[in-house]
């Protein structure tokens, strides 16, 4: 049971006056009310606006920030059985989340409040305030008006640049246009005839030096301002709005936010779809170095200064020097191909969260899981392999018509040299030809190029170790294409480690099994377990306002887990990182509703930390 259950437990199971009354107007209407879970945490929501002593002082209060209907949304809680707020110019002009709220339907709507500053009790011409709380962040770009009224001027928004701020008149430009963070109550205050200010999640940011003016009887619009009962300057359709309130100049702004925010917490505690698996750790026992691979994310995009990156924490909490190869719009192509040029041991603390891009681009399609699985496992084996042998090289004995290929363009090692050659790659598409290296160890692995299927169609081999096949792999199974805006992921590499064998001699042969290209890039021995470096890969990072659903994402960070725990199980200093159970896409997440904000990075931070002895 959790804490809000408890407490409602020993108040004896009961709910306030103020909620009862709610709840009672929503049965009279036929409205669907929220679940019981969900009618504890509004409850408490009253609870600690009462304990404050602001819920005296409003006027209007609305939460759509739970699991009722669309029509228990506009119940005004503290008013339930006056008028009802409504949705402009239809009943279902607007989009609904359950548990989340309202997102503008599109320029020609609004969310009607049905209170007008005339109409209340506490917001008085003098004394008054009005705000909003919003789920997603808010950018430049989104902001026309986020609440308004034309009339006498009660507004807050931007209009051609500056922010334009208003409350019972005295219109006022205050600078440049304000980013805000998810989670965030924007509102405005009035304490006299030409004082007040604009307040973002309880802190005043601009002073309001406006002269006020007669109250208004039009109703306050949310998404865009009333403006003789139409929409003006809209917001945009990402914009989502849980709550908003209006009352008197003497509410603490800071108290109901802070209430707010905790009740929409409630809902946005998505943690890792990974709750239930035990967080395995790392020893970095010897390590001096943090190399970190990825995406923006990685890069530390959003992050106020260069310290608040998540990477930058790290590399200072563990006291290691970081070498940050992040690139904002790569996919895991891209940190594969960065992986390779480092001579790994273990020194080297190696971190990879990479990914993200490729499900925006192409959600859980088969391909994309695929190229998750050829890069990640291709990673691994960058970081566990000996000296390289290249296939062109005169270290391999080669039989039939086998030439030499190009394999460094597509994220190998090798290239199109003259065979034989240290650095050739090579390539046959003949059935039967094939490829044979000897060595002396206990492990090995072997480096393909793969392909989309589309650019060129690939073919398959059989692996032998000792003159028995262990392994056949199609080619042409790997790779989607899809371009992340740094490669086109039509061609890549696809790597394979084999282990426990006897310490003596082995001959591995690759045969070409189908008339189709396969080009080998190497064979190398595997170095010894205990000098290899720690690694850490994450959890596919949740968030806000993406084309496919954060299941997507938990598909692609499986195919992850699936390798760490393969190798974990021969041994290796592997571990995954369980980013999103420290993630909160509601509270650390920065306002283009993609990258972390400082908060955001302290988290995932945590969450590399959590997979660290």
């Amino acid at each position: 049971m959790d804490v809000k259950k408890i407490q409602w437990f020993f108040r004896g199971m009961s709910f306030t006056a103020e909620y009862n009354a709610v709840l009672a107007r929503a049965t009279a209407l036929g409205y669907t009310k929220p679940s019981l879970a969900q009618k504890i945490l509004d409850d408490a929501l009253i609870v600690s606006l009462k304990a404050s002593g602001d819920w005296a002082l409003l006027d209007a209060f609305f939460w759509a920030g739970n699991d009722g209907d669309r029509d228990f949304a506009k119940i005004n809680w503290k008013n339930p059985s006056g008028p009802l707020s409504a949705e402009v110019p239809t009943s279902a002009s607007l989009t609904f989340t359950s548990k989340f709220g309202f997102n503008s339907g599109g320029p020609t709507t609004a969310w009607d409040w049905g209170f007008a500053p005339s109409g209340g009790t506490n917001y008085k011409q003098n004394d008054a305030s009005y705000g909003v709380y919003v789920n997603s962040p808010i950018s430049i770009a989104d902001i026309q008006c986020i609440v308004g009224l034309h009339g006498n001027y009660n507004f807050i928004g931007g209009l051609n640049g500056p922010t334009l701020i208003s409350i019972n008149g005295g219109n006022q430009s205050v600078g440049s246009v304000t980013q805000f963070s998810s989670g965030s109550t924007i509102s405005m205050k009035r304490t006299g005839a030409a004082a007040g200010g604009l307040y973002v999640n309880g802190t005043q940011t601009q002073a309001f030096t406006g002269t006020s003016s007669a109250l208004d009887s039009a109703n306050f619009f949310s998404f865009g301002q009333n403006n003789a009962g139409a929409p003006q300057f809209p917001l945009n359709t990402g914009v989502q709005i849980a709550g908003q309130f209006a009352g008197a100049g003497s509410l603490n702004h800071a108290n109901v936010h802070n209430a707010m925010r905790t009740r929409a917490m409630a809902n946005w505690t998505l943690g890792s779809y990974l709750a239930s698996y035990t967080q395995n750790k790392v020893t970095i026992t010897g390590a001096t170095t943090l190399n970190t691979f990825g995406d923006s994310i990685t890069a530390g995009q959003n992050a106020s200064v260069a310290g608040n990156r998540w990477a930058n924490k790290l590399g200072t909490d563990k006291s290691l020097t970081l070498t940050n190869n992040g690139l904002s719009g790569s996919g895991v192509w891209y940190s594969l191909s960065r992986v390779k040029t480092i001579t790994w041991d273990n020194t080297k603390l190696f971190t990879v969260m990479a990914g993200f891009n490729d499900i925006d681009r192409n959600g859980a399609a088969a391909r994309t899981l695929l190229k998750i699985e050829a890069c990640y496992r291709s990673m691994v084996i960058a970081a566990i392999r000996g000296s390289q042998v290249a296939s062109g090289s005169a270290s391999v004995t080669r039989t039939g018509t086998i030439t030499t290929s190009l394999a460094l363009t597509y994220g190998g090692i090798n290239s199109n040299v003259a065979i034989p050659a240290a650095n050739a790659a090579s390539t046959s598409s003949t059935i039967g030809d094939n490829w044979q290296w000897t060595f002396s160890g206990t492990g090995f692995c072997v480096q393909f190029i793969a392909s989309d299927g589309a650019v060129a169609t690939y073919g398959t081999v059989d692996i032998y170790i000792d003159g028995s096949v262990v392994k056949s792999v199609d080619l042409n199974s790997f790779y989607d294409g899809i371009s992340d805006g740094v490669y086109d992921n039509k061609r890549g590499p696809i790597a394979y480690s084999f282990h426990g064998l006897s310490n003596t001699s082995h001959t591995i042969k690759v045969q070409v099994t189908s008339a189709n290209t396969v080009i080998l890039d190497f064979f190398a021995p595997l170095n010894a377990i205990a000098s290899t470096p720690p690694m850490i890969f994450a959890e596919i990072p949740y968030r806000q306002n993406a084309s496919y659903p954060l299941s997507a994402r938990d598909s692609g960070t499986n195919v992850i887990k699936t390798i760490v725990d393969e190798y974990r199980a021969l041994g290796y200093n592997i571990a995954l990182s369980k980013t999103n159970t420290y993630y909160n896409i509601y509270s650390g997440l920065s306002y283009d509703s993609v990258h972390p904000n400082d908060t955001g990075h302290s988290q995932i931070e945590s969450a590399f930390l959590a997979a660290i002895n």
